[in-house]
């Protein structure tokens, strides 16, 4: 017995402004999560070169004068922000969507063109969706690794600055 692949229901043909107002939407949510990855990538790497500058001043000095803890922490900052681009990075990766072949659409009724066109608005919409929802995860993780980067930034730079804490 061979297992067929269930479609999903179709609306009917009245849907079709509201199924393509949707895509709208998902479209331009796909392009402001982009937008935003692209952000993370941009902000990480500004804070990577602040880092990078804060260790090569410090090191100028005493070599002794930063305490290991900080420099940790400078290491851990570093780290996150790396992880942060990688995942502002995988936003903007390239996503398999549904796409209409032509061959299906030749030599159909009117009906049927409708059907297939309500199928496909449904399946493209469905895929925008799952993956717009990744992308937002994604993005929620890398801004909170930004977070931690900062934290573990400025707590080096109070244990650089105040020994005693």
């Amino acid at each position: 017995m061979t297992s067929q692949r269930r479609q999903p229901p179709v609306p009917d043909a009245g849907f079709a402004p509201l199924l393509s107002d949707q895509l709208v939407d998902e479209r331009a949510r796909k392009d402001s999560l982009e937008q935003r990855g692209i952000a993370v990538i941009s902000s990480a790497g500004t804070l990577v070169a602040i880092i990078l500058g804060f260790l090569s001043l410090t090191r100028l000095g005493d070599a002794t004068r930063m305490p290991p803890a900080a420099l940790g922490l400078l290491v851990g900052a570093l780290v996150s922000l790396s992880v942060a681009s990688a995942m502002g990075l995988s936003i903007n990766l390239p996503r398999h969507l549904p796409v209409v072949e032509v061959g299906e659409l030749v030599q159909q009724s009117e009906a049927a063109i409708t059907h297939t066109e309500l199928a496909f608005q449904c399946a493209l919409l469905t895929a925008l969706r799952n993956q717009n929802r990744t992308r937002a995860q994604v993005l929620f993780w890398a801004l909170l690794l930004e977070v931690l980067a900062l934290v573990m930034l400025a707590s080096s730079a109070l244990r650089t600055l105040w020994p005693a804490l």
